[in-house]
């Protein structure tokens, strides 16, 4: 993250960034209609997507959901597409990851669609938000009203976003900030990710709020294109039950193939990689789940 200075160099440099703008935008406008729905329900469709998705498959060694870049034990194996499609069938839906950091992925997309980018986003529910006066345990027992109100208050934190595609800057990203809709969300009944991080089993239907800043990329063309993109929050600890510090630096190198083609049958099924790298820094975790974390991990 950089802020502008007043050198002649940091001039030179501006006037370079504002030429290489697009001329029409990549991305729809904030709270558009898209394929049928505005964005604000692709917000709740993104977070109802991510929570009915186990963190485990059935082998209970095979990590599946694609918020996840590593595995959380050693001897976990990661195999996850890192999409999924919303419910209307319409749009591709590219993950976040609830541990941020530098992150590289590589998806294959269907062309004529559109794709949907959570670039730094928080989600609120019982499930998952520690309960006072302690904030160590939960459920917590929280009225909708209060989750969309830790919603609001975390995301007013977020900083420093910016998001290029194939080299380009992306103007405007911060105007790009969708309150979703109020929405439920349920889960599988087993590892679940309220059950793998909270020991907490809660299939649902589960009351929630989520805020955030996401992009709507209008269908690209076939090929292979490459989005960049940045953000933090603070650490917020000290005010529970909001969130520690976090940091978001992704890139999705996106292969967009020809809607019929025999390679969209890689989207279709999985673009699914096999690995075994170190487990992750539960450390990590820690720190921005907070105190809640403390029995699980």
């Amino acid at each position: 993250m950089s802020v502008g200075n007043f050198s002649s160099s940091g001039a030179t440099f501006e006037f370079l960034e504002q030429r290489q703008m697009f001329a029409v935008s990549p991305v729809y406008e904030p709270n558009a209609l898209v394929a049928g729905q505005r964005l604000p329900q692709y917000a709740a469709d993104f977070w109802k997507g991510i929570f009915a998705i186990p963190v485990y498959a059935a082998d209970g060694k095979t990590i599946i959901n694609p918020q996840f870049d590593g595995p959380l034990n050693d001897g976990d194996i990661l195999k996850t597409t890192h999409t999924f499609t919303s419910p209307n069938g319409k749009v591709v839906m590219l993950a976040g990851s609830f541990f941020g950091g530098k992150i590289s992925r590589t998806v294959t997309v269907p062309s004529d669609t559109p794709i949907f980018v959570p670039m730094l986003n928080d989600e609120w529910s019982n499930p998952d938000t520690a309960d006072p006066p302690k904030f160590d345990s939960v459920p917590g027992h929280y009225t909708p009203s209060q989750l969309a109100a830790f919603a609001v208050k975390q995301t007013d934190t977020f900083r420093g976003l910016s998001a290029r595609l194939d080299g380009v800057k992306i103007a405007d990203v911060a105007k790009h900030r969708e309150k979703s809709l109020a929405f439920k969300y349920t889960q599988p009944a087993k590892f679940s990710i309220t059950q793998v991080f909270f020991n907490e089993s809660a299939p649902g239907p589960n009351a929630a709020a989520a805020d955030g800043f996401y992009l709507m990329l209008k269908p690209l063309s076939v090929g292979k294109h490459v989005l960049h993109f940045v953000g933090s929050g603070p650490d917020n600890s000290a005010s529970p039950p909001l969130l520690g510090a976090f940091q978001a630096d992704m890139t999705y190198t996106i292969n967009v193939v020809a809607k019929g083609s025999r390679s969209v049958s890689a989207f279709v099924q999985g673009n699914a990689a096999s690995s075994a790298p170190a487990a992750i820094d539960r450390s990590d975790l820690r720190d921005l789940l907070g105190s809640a974390s403390d029995d699980i991990l």
